[in-house]
């Protein structure tokens, strides 16, 4: 409880620099700890390495493009600069490792707090946009920072550049080391609090896309089992089913940026495609990924198309909704192969007009599954319906097999614009209990 550090005070406010190992090595098992800490020998040797406190992660409220790490260690630094970005440059870490020396570009900014309560560590990473730097940071440092600390939960924040990095690097060019007091879930109510009284408008004006906000508590001999346990319930559980649910909704603005690298989007695809229930087992469902140039060319089929049977007057409407679909990161086109379906007509007569409506619910699944995914991994999406007047364009250009069958188009990417509170039945008008 209190501080994190006890009686030394805040790391990030006694420090002008700041050094922070993140792993996702077993750090709680002896054997692995020693071996694992051999490795930073070079920077614990240069004059000016401080106090350090260990964290480890409690959760994440927006992942953006930075990998997830289960531990870190923040140590001081009042020592020559210059030594320690050499010395950070040197080392050779082990897979599962990265090491970021960062300088202090602001004061700390803080309030009087009561001790009694726990501590928590919440750090925010982020880019500027381009061409706005000093705007971004003085709009951070006297705006922003000071608006943060006032919520009721916040303590203290002090900002900080990347000025050298070791292992796998950062994409990020600015951090937020953030102090607040009492629970997470207390913290979420007033981020939304702040968020609800426009406090975020700005924050669209000035971040880069995709920043990335993690939530760290302290790592001490007292709770190492319980964190240790901790870790490993959080392996083992992934996202919580129902919490997924409630992210997915239809985002309509996303940015070309992704918060996963390709390969790893591409990995997701497959194990949910992999998995999907379809009727009589028949897997007639198919995806098609576009991405990049392509994704691009897909997007100028459909607006052509509609220029060609849209009226004139009011076109512009439609031209901006087109657009704004294409400034996604990638689309999925969703297909059923109608050869499967004639197949199991055949095979099953009896069932012959059942068997295209079994193969739209199959499809359904898979749009279904895929957007609840995305939208876990921090990416928007939308389902749109230009088929069929673009069916054919997009055959020819994408060398679709004639027996496919569109039945769908999802742009996605980064979630640059939030969506509106979802609207909801009562739920008593939506399930119904017989017993």
């Amino acid at each position: 409880m209190g501080k994190i550090g006890g009686a030394k005070g805040y790391l990030e406010k006694q420090y002008d620099y700041l050094l922070h190992i993140y792993t996702n090595e077993d750090i709680l098992d002896k054997a692995v700890y020693k071996d694992w800490w051999a490795q930073f020998d070079p920077i614990k040797e240069v004059p000016g390495f401080g106090n350090g406190i260990r964290l480890f992660r409690h959760f994440e409220q927006r992942k953006g493009q930075f990998p997830k790490y289960k531990y870190l260690s923040v140590f001081g630094f009042n020592g020559e600069a210059a030594k320690m970005k050499k010395a950070v440059s040197k080392l050779k870490l082990r897979e599962g490792s990265t090491v970021i020396f960062y300088k202090a570009i602001a004061p700390i900014v803080e309030k009087d707090c009561p001790q009694d309560e726990e501590e928590h560590i919440f750090m925010a990473l982020t880019n500027a946009r381009e061409g706005i730097e000093k705007t971004f940071n003085k709009w951070y440092n006297e705006h922003h920072a000071p608006e943060i600390v006032r919520i009721r939960a916040y303590r203290s924040c002090r900002r900080f550049q990347a000025a050298a990095s070791a292992g796998d690097g950062i994409p990020y060019d600015y951090l937020a080391f953030y102090r607040f007091g009492g629970t997470h879930e207390q913290m979420i109510e007033d981020l939304k609090d702040y968020a609800a009284a426009g406090g975020n408008i700005l924050m669209e004006k000035y971040y880069k896309p995709m920043d990335s906000a993690w939530v760290y508590s302290e790592l001490t001999k007292d709770n190492e089992k319980e964190v240790a346990k901790l870790m490993k319930d959080k392996a083992a559980r992934g996202v919580e089913f129902y919490t997924a649910l409630k992210m997915r909704r239809s985002v309509y603005v996303t940015s070309a940026e992704s918060p996963i690298p390709d390969d790893e989007l591409i990995e997701i695809l497959k194990k949910v495609a992999d998995n999907m229930p379809s009727s009589f087992n028949s897997q007639g469902t198919r995806v098609v990924l576009l991405l990049g140039e392509e994704n691009a060319a897909f997007w100028n089929i459909v607006l052509e198309t509609l220029r060609k049977v849209a009226p004139k007057e009011g076109f512009k409407a439609t031209e901006d909704k087109i657009n704004m679909l294409a400034t996604s990161h990638g689309t999925l086109l969703y297909y059923e192969d109608m050869d499967v379906v004639k197949g199991l007509q055949k095979a099953f007569p009896i069932y012959k007009d059942s068997f295209p409506v079994w193969a739209e619910h199959s499809n359904a699944m898979m749009q279904y599954a895929i957007w609840t995914a995305l939208r876990v991994e921090k990416m928007g999406a939308t389902l749109q319906h230009y088929n069929p007047i673009i069916d054919e364009a997009v055959a020819e250009r994408f060398n679709i097999p004639a027996s496919w069958k569109l039945i769908g188009q999802m742009p996605f990417g980064g979630i640059f614009i939030k969506p509106e509170k979802a609207r909801h039945l009562p739920i008593e008008e939506k399930v119904f209990v017989l017993k």
